[in-house]
């Protein structure tokens, strides 16, 4: 059944305490549509004033494959580490929610992601949103945007480069700021590193597995 507002979510089917209070949140600033939902950045935009943060990752795997393995990853089960966990997806293009369990059907533009970060043991529980706002399968990269209303604002996008050995580069590129200039230069980068690892990882395991 398409759903077109935040208030249809049924928040029930969300475990995590910290994303209903986010959804709560924007809804009790206006933002009810899911069209209403804005990523911090459009595709092009230029990134002055942003911190850049990236990491290199090399995969004993083919481009193309892990390219279509990263576009059809199911992210509940991709966003479960021990510091990562999803809560829902919610597709803009076609006015649906994604709950853990559903079936997802591949990335695509518009879709937002709405996941909790544990850090400290879990003592800190961060929700975080990131839309999709690029798919470009010629140059095998998409990228993702933090969804105004969270601590973060900025782009991360993920290219895949073939090293002509059936290896690949995966190199996750970050641009990114915050109200707090302490949280952005100290402590942004450490937790932000061992987040993307271990979805990179969580990633690879799972292609291992198949």
């Amino acid at each position: 059944m398409p759903h077109t507002s935040l208030q249809q979510i049924d928040l029930e089917r969300i475990p995590q305490k910290k994303i209903r209070e986010f959804i709560r949140y924007q809804i009790k600033n206006q933002i009810t549509s899911f069209d209403k939902l804005a990523s911090s950045c459009r595709p092009g935009d230029l990134m002055t004033g942003y911190r850049f943060h990236e990491r290199v990752y090399t995969c004993n795997y083919p481009a193309e494959q892990l390219w279509k393995h990263y576009l059809a990853a199911d992210p509940s089960i991709t966003w479960n580490t021990s510091m990562l966990t999803f809560g829902l997806m919610i597709s803009k293009q076609e006015q649906k929610v994604m709950y853990i369990g559903d079936i997802y059907a591949g990335a695509s533009v518009g879709q937002v992601m709405f996941v909790t970060i544990e850090i400290l043991g879990g003592m800190v529980k961060v929700p975080v949103a990131h839309e999709i706002i690029d798919i470009n399968p010629e140059k095998r990269y998409l990228e993702v945007s933090y969804v105004k209303g969270g601590k973060s604002e900025g782009v991360q996008r993920i290219s895949f480069y073939d090293n002509q050995d059936q290896t690949t580069r995966i190199v996750h590129t970050t641009y990114y700021r915050s109200a707090s200039w302490f949280r952005d230069k100290f402590l942004y980068p450490f937790f932000h590193t061992l987040v993307i690892n271990k979805y990179h990882d969580n990633m690879i395991k799972l292609l291992n597995d198949q």
